[in-house]
């Protein structure tokens, strides 16, 4: 089973941002629990690091 992060875990990122990147499809959508909350893993992660990455000389994101 894959590691679960959390948004706040995600770096550079609130909870919000993190919401919003998923949302516009920056970030790849998150599973849920049967409750409906989200499930971030590694290719989270790996994701908002480019992110965080290309807004450096783009400006942000």
């Amino acid at each position: 089973m894959e590691e679960r992060i959390s948004p706040t875990d995600l770096p550079g990122c609130s909870v919000r941002q993190v919401r919003n990147l998923e949302r516009d499809g920056v970030l790849p959508s998150a599973t849920r629990t049967a409750a409906g909350y989200r499930i971030y893993g590694e290719v989270h992660l790996r994701s908002a690091l480019a992110c965080r990455a290309l807004a450096v000389g783009a400006g942000p994101v």
